[in-house]
């Protein structure tokens, strides 16, 4: 795919959106850079305050960090926050406090913005005659984000997770039951490798399952030790369990493949009942951290523990998302995520 062009400020904004794939709000977004070539985009919350920004900026920093290939940054900072020409940028403490820690690891801040609810501006230059705030419409009307529409990339008003709704005739939790009857009274390897069949062969087909087979993969995810075996068998990787779940491994993924999972995930949603979901929104919480969207990790997990607050699995990840912890491949350009429909690859001038 030719890679484009970053030639104005509406176009570094257009590409936060299409890069995270929404358009973010209260948010820090730090743009990695590799030379002229953009890296890894990661956004987190705003500090609560700008008072004590030192553990904040350290894992800012250390987040970014996390790509090797890093050189400079750009900061975007997203928010409502009111300010006046004259008057210190809003976090202002903590942008410089995280341009002197950036800078201690031997990447400088090449440039900032400040994006307001109409209107954005340069960061870090305080005179309006020569940064004036430009409409966040011209965004809408920028080169790159016109030519990455033509590709396919979108971006969504919000990150908020929007499940499909149930299905006209979702399968019955008796044949659910029925099937997991049958697993617990099978030999487990040969349950496993029955599981990992038609797992696999619904990924590489990628279509959906049928009511029968619904019900059994529904089942499947029912036993810890299965469903954490499809849920790793997902990538595509032969490579051991845990660095595949955490995102570790020598290959990259199939990004392809994950989209198709996450297909017939949602599938599986919208056909089980309550009690059989659990593992279901786990498994899209997974696929969410590998793709770098760890705010919607989180969402998936807290509707998994909703439906199932003692749900074990659904427990240690969110622990490991409050820790914030970042996946492997997220940090690696070459592994990292692009949405077949066609995710930004840009470089700045």
């Amino acid at each position: 795919m030719e890679e484009l062009s970053v030639t104005t400020p509406a176009d570094v904004i257009s590409l936060v959106g299409h890069s995270l794939g929404y358009w973010p709000a209260e948010s820090l977004v730090c743009i990695a850079l590799d030379a002229a070539d953009v890296g890894v985009t990661l956004r987190v919350d705003l500090p609560a305050d700008d008072d004590g920004p030192a553990p904040y900026v350290r894992k800012v920093a250390e987040c970014l960090l996390t790509d090797h290939d890093v050189t400079a940054a750009v900061l975007c900072l997203f928010t409502g926050k009111p300010w006046k020409p004259g008057d210190a940028k809003p976090f202002h403490t903590t942008v410089q406090a995280l341009r002197a820690e950036l800078a201690g690891h031997r990447v400088p801040v090449r440039d900032g913005w400040l994006i307001g609810q109409f209107s954005f501006t340069n960061y870090f230059c305080d005179d309006p005659g020569c940064c004036p705030a430009i409409p966040v419409t011209a965004t809408q009307t920028s080169r790159l984000n016109a030519e990455l529409i033509y590709r396919g990339s979108n971006v969504q008003p919000t990150d908020a997770v929007a499940l499909p709704a149930r299905a006209p005739a979702p399968v019955p939790a008796t044949a659910v039951e029925q099937s997991k009857n049958s697993i617990a009274t099978a030999n487990p390897g040969k349950a496993l490798a029955k599981a990992r069949t038609l797992w696999a062969s619904l990924l590489d087909s990628g279509t959906n399952p049928t009511l029968d087979q619904t019900a059994e993969l529904l089942a499947d995810f029912q036993f810890a030790q299965i469903r954490d075996r499809l849920i790793a068998d997902i990538p595509g990787i032969d490579e051991p369990l845990p660095q595949i779940l955490l995102a570790q491994t020598e290959q990259g993924p199939h990004w392809a493949r994950v989209e198709r999972a996450e297909q017939i995930l949602l599938h599986l949603y919208t056909h089980g009942a309550a009690q059989h979901v659990p593992g279901i929104l786990t498994a899209l919480a997974y696929i969410s951290w590998w793709q770098g969207k760890s705010s919607k990790a989180v969402q998936f997990i807290d509707l998994a523990l909703d439906a199932d607050p003692q749900y074990r699995l659904a427990q240690l990840v969110r622990r490991m998302l409050d820790t914030g912890a970042v996946a492997g491949w997220a940090t690696d350009k070459h592994k990292a995520y692009r949405p077949r429909s066609g995710g930004p690859q840009a470089s700045l001038p």
